[in-house]
């Protein structure tokens, strides 16, 4: 009898290797980060942070933007911040085309 191998299941090699593998690929990349790089992931870090904490707080019925009683108090503040948002993506992209 011939043990079937589950598809999903990865061997310990292989998961070594696809580490390693991501390992060497971030090091080349990320070989000449400045200050500026630490700077610019650890806020993309952050506001990616406090999106899954929002799923995780609306998860609880409770809790979902439907039962808020100030809404549009609440859209107005997230149509600022958005804005605000925006016009850091717009200079990033901005000093990225610069080079």
């Amino acid at each position: 009898m011939t043990a079937r191998r589950d598809p999903d299941r990865v061997e310990l090699p292989d998961l070594m290797a696809r580490v390693q593998d991501f390992i060497e690929e971030r090091q080349v990349r990320t070989a000449h980060d400045t200050v500026a790089d630490d700077c610019a992931e650890g806020f993309l870090g952050e506001l990616d942070e406090a999106l899954w904490l929002l799923d995780e707080i609306e998860e609880a019925d409770e809790n979902a933007f439907a039962h808020a009683a100030r809404k549009a108090d609440h859209v107005a503040e997230f149509r600022r911040v958005l804005y605000r948002l925006h016009l850091v993506l717009t200079d990033w992209e901005q000093s990225a085309q610069a080079g």
